[in-house]
């Protein structure tokens, strides 16, 4: 199966990092430089895809000393409705690298987990 996304879902996605990245600059004076200039060079998805491939990223490393693993991709990625656009074993990849340093999702009702839109 092809995963993908449309234009429209691209910007928005687009928007949706973006954000996020600028508030864990914020929030963690960290530069967050080489995911940015992926972002802006390759677009949200290539970007997502890339990363998520990965074993790890030194955001990633940054957001999750912070405990702040809430804006990081990989939690864009599995607790929104994004996670349809991407391949499951992706998926899978974000959701087990969560899931090792203790984060259990968004609250969902009275339980943590997840999202599964």
């Amino acid at each position: 199966m092809n995963y993908s996304m449309s234009g429209r879902e691209e910007d928005e996605f687009y928007a949706l990092l973006l954000a996020k990245a600028d508030e864990a600059r914020r929030v963690l004076n960290y530069p967050f430089s080489e995911f940015l200039d992926q972002l802006h060079r390759h677009g949200a998805y290539r970007t997502a895809a890339s990363k998520l491939g990965r074993i790890r990223s030194d955001e990633f490393a940054e957001l999750a000393s912070a405990g702040r693993l809430d804006l990081s991709l990989e939690a864009q990625v599995v607790n929104t409705k994004w996670r349809a656009c991407f391949d499951p074993a992706l998926v899978a990849m974000a959701e087990s690298r969560l899931r090792e340093h203790g984060y259990a999702g968004e609250k969902s009702g009275s339980d943590l987990s997840f999202g599964q839109i």
